[in-house]
């Protein structure tokens, strides 16, 4: 099923998460290096693995093991139900990639039954290194003999009756290569003997809440494709000289079913594939698929009837134009406005003209977002420079905190963006990683 977000929450702070093909923002075009290879052959699954216990890691070998059966582990019932708001822990899994640098899901759902309520894009413990892993950064880095640390992004509405959508992704940080971009299952020569995935990987853990009483009732979400609303459900994957993203289709993608008070019913397949799935527009063509995988059983509808969609919501603007990360406002020390932005206050800068994007024909940039020596715990609001400030945040922090965030925003008819801060004082630095054409 499609479900869109009702025209209410057709926000650009809805967009925060669009991102993650933000892989392509965390290691920027001159950072790529070439390397031999005969490439990767993509077949990606992504699957919401509603039955978790049996996805394992183990550190000592730095092994990941996930079992999901296409035609039970979709759905997880509970023969009670739970008369009051309670949670589940879901596994988004992927099958059959090879060279992963990142990934984003689009979820689907009745965000007044059950819907992502957060995710955990690092749910495993790698007691050897102390660190927090998941098939994202898997493998150890050779360099530093550590696993690479990973960005996490999301957009997630408030819970309201009706159809609601969500992004979730992820990236691991740092250049790509061969070695630290997982595969799974291995190549036939396999690239790394650090670590292990052979029938598949986790993610991220996702936290779904059912809203309320739902006694009796089946609750899906739907994991989606680009069709007919983009963006959708994409991986980024290494191709020895560069990144490039891969959307998949409805028929690479496995839904979510919880009963509450009852038993599974069934899955059924997909009844018409989505369009074959494409490299993005700004990516260079995929390499030759390998034959096309049998269509990845879906969650039956519940017996009543689906919401009825809204109309087809905006998304933003059409084609991303990647750039090399390039710092367009440091309020440490320049470029853009000096000295550290007050409560209640509120900046101005920049964005067209500057860091590679044009002075015309630019309506939209992806800034990574950071601030660093916060007086108090606050939050950030980014926000085009001729519209109302929205009621909602893109960087929430704490004293004496450093921490950054994606954040795509519109650009205002003067070129320029505004910034936010609430409480305390704290300095901002932007990014510039890409920037959108498009209405």
């Amino acid at each position: 099923m499609n479900v869109c977000l009702p025209p209410r929450d057709r926000r650009w702070r809805r967009l925060v998460a669009l991102l993650p093909i933000f892989a392509v923002f965390l290691v920027g075009a001159a950072l790529f290096w070439s390397w031999n290879s005969t490439g990767a052959v993509q077949a990606p699954l992504i699957s919401l693995d509603m039955v978790t216990a049996d996805n394992t890691y183990s550190g000592a070998t730095n092994t990941m093991t996930v079992a999901f059966n296409p035609s039970t582990d979709f759905c997880f019932a509970s023969a009670t139900a739970n008369p009051v708001q309670h949670t589940h822990l879901a596994h988004l899994i992927i099958r059959n990639v090879e060279d992963l640098v990142g990934w984003q899901a689009r979820l689907n759902y009745d965000g007044g039954k059950m819907r992502p309520l957060n995710q955990n894009v690092t749910p495993f413990t790698d007691n050897t290194t102390g660190q927090n892993v998941s098939f994202t950064n898997l493998p150890i880095d050779g360099v530093t003999s550590v696993h690479r640390d990973v960005t996490a992004a999301a957009t997630i509405p408030p819970a309201a009756p009706g159809p609601q959508t969500a992004f979730l992704g992820a990236a691991y940080n740092g250049p790509p290569t061969f070695a630290v971009s997982a595969d799974t299952p291995a190549k036939a020569s396999p690239d790394d003997s650090s670590y292990s995935a052979p029938t598949g990987g986790v993610l991220s853990a996702i936290t779904l809440q059912v809203i309320g009483d739902q006694s009796g009732q089946t609750l899906n979400v739907d994991l989606d494709d680009n069709s007919p609303n983009p963006p959708g459900t994409a991986v980024v994957y290494f191709d020895g000289s560069g990144i490039q993203t891969l959307a998949l289709a409805e028929t690479s993608l496995s839904d979510g079913q919880h009963v509450e008070g009852g038993s599974c019913s069934p899955p059924t397949p997909t009844p018409t594939a989505s369009p074959t799935a494409t490299a993005s527009p700004t990516a260079s063509p995929s390499p030759t698929p390998s034959p096309t995988p049998p269509p990845t059983p879906t969650a039956s509808p519940s017996p009543t009837a689906s919401p009825t969609p809204s109309p087809t919501p905006y998304y933003g603007p059409g084609t991303y134009h990647p750039l090399a990360p390039t710092r367009i406002l440091d309020t440490r020390v320049g470029p853009g406005p000096i000295g550290k932005v007050g409560p209640d206050g509120t900046i101005t800068v920049d964005v067209t003209g500057v860091g590679g994007v044009p002075a015309t024909g630019a309506s939209a940039v992806v800034l990574n977002t950071t601030i660093t020596e916060a007086t108090s715990p606050s939050f950030l609001t980014v926000f085009p420079s001729d519209s109302t400030m929205p009621l909602a945040s893109n960087l929430n922090f704490s004293a004496d905190q450093t921490i950054p965030n994606l954040v795509i925003v519109k650009i205002g008819a003067d070129g320029k963006v505004k910034v936010y801060n609430k409480a305390g004082s704290v300095h901002v630095i932007f990014d510039v990683a890409g920037w959108y054409t498009g209405p």
